[in-house]
């Protein structure tokens, strides 16, 4: 049976983050996907109370995104900021993960160099 891989911590993530330079960016979602949204959500999304967001975790260089998430629809809420730093470890996680496979380069003139 093959076992699960354990979880980092959110601190493990911040440091690894950290340590590699990671960088998160929220922007608006110009492209986000609303077929799903009964009528009380898609009203609120038209009111723009409702607000589609992508996350994307770009390298130490910014030269490649190591993992993004889109169709994130959020208000000003508390729980909006919480969703949004869960969404944040998870995608840093992720990137950390594809950093240490060699999925992604930790930057361009890293790559350049262990070549």
């Amino acid at each position: 049976m093959k076992q699960k891989a354990q979880r980092l911590t959110a601190k493990e993530i911040k440091a690894g983050a950290h340590e590699y330079g990671l960088q998160v960016e929220w922007e608006d979602d110009y492209d986000a996907d609303t077929s799903w949204m009964d009528a009380e959500q898609l009203e609120a999304f038209e009111e723009g109370s409702l607000i589609p967001y992508v996350c994307r975790v770009f390298n130490a260089d910014r030269s490649m995104v190591a993992a993004s998430l889109g169709g994130i629809f959020l208000d000003n809420s508390s729980a909006s900021d919480k969703y949004r730093e869960e969404v944040e470890l998870e995608l840093l996680e992720e990137a950390l993960g594809e950093l240490m496979n060699g999925r992604v380069p930790h930057c361009e003139e890293c790559e350049a160099v262990q070549e």
